[in-house]
């Protein structure tokens, strides 16, 4: 058994066509009240100025973790 993708069904997320319904969605579901934006504890690279996801986070007792992550409250949608 072998696996074959079809790229007929290929999703590119940076292309306007996919984040502008994403967009849309979510203003929707903010106007019926269902989605929310707030603040809320972000794993914070200053180096790379972004924010990390949990499972990109080595865990401290692996001992290289990255001393320069933060805690860091930023603005959300949820």
């Amino acid at each position: 058994m072998g696996t074959m993708i079809d790229w007929s069904h290929e999703v590119i997320t940076c292309l306007p066509e996919y984040y502008r319904w994403n967009q849309w969605i979510f203003l929707k579901m903010f106007e019926k009240g269902v989605a929310y934006r707030g603040k809320a504890l972000s794993n914070w690279c200053p180096t790379d100025q972004t924010v990390l996801a949990n499972e990109h986070i080595e865990p401290e007792s692996a001992g290289d973790a990255d001393p320069k992550l933060c805690k860091k409250k930023l603005s959300s949608g949820f």
